[in-house]
C-alpha cells in the first residue's frame, strides 16, 4: 500500500493521534487495531505506521490534501472516539483534535455536530455499563 493511499492516510492520522498523548493506551491500541482490520490494512503496513507516528503539522497536511468530505467527517468521529477509548480526552488529544478540525474545512456546524454525536454516544455506552454490567 502506497502513503497517499487514503486508508492509509486515515490510519497515520488515528496513530499520531493515540501518540499525542505520548501514551498509547491499551483500550486505544484495541479500537485502533478493529477500525484497522476493518479497512482491510494489512498488518505489515500497520506495523511500519507504527514504527513512525506523524507529528501534528504533518497530520494536517495529510488532511488537507482530502477533498472528500465523507472521509473528514468519519475521521473527526474517529478521533472523537479515540481520544474517549481511555475515558478521558487529554490536553494533547484536544489540541490534536482541533487541529484537525481546522485542516478539515468542514463547516464549524458540521463539526459540533459530530463532537455531540460523539459526546452523546460515550455518555450512553457509559450509562449502559453502568446499569448492565
Amino acid at each position: 500500500m502506497e502513503l497517499a493511499d487514503p486508508k492509509v492516510i486515515y490510519a497515520d492520522i488515528l496513530i499520531a493521534l493515540a501518540n499525542a498523548d505520548d501514551i498509547v493506551d491499551p483500550r486505544e491500541r484495541e479500537m485502533l487495531d478493529g477500525i484497522f482490520t476493518q479497512m482491510g490494512l494489512g498488518e505489515e503496513t500497520v506495523a511500519k505506521l507504527w514504527l513512525t507516528p506523524r507529528t501534528l503539522d504533518v497530520a494536517e497536511a495529510l488532511l488537507k490534501d482530502i477533498t472528500d468530505a465523507r472521509f473528514k467527517r468519519c475521521l473527526l468521529k474517529d478521533c472523537y472516539l479515540l481520544a474517549y477509548a481511555d475515558e478521558d480526552i487529554e490536553p494533547g488529544e484536544s489540541k490534536f483534535i482541533k487541529a484537525m478540525q481546522g485542516a478539515s474545512g468542514l463547516d464549524d456546524d458540521v463539526v459540533d455536530a459530530i463532537g455531540e454525536w460523539v459526546e452523546t454516544a460515550v455518555a450512553q455506552q457509559r450509562k449502559a455499563a453502568e446499569l448492565f454490567e
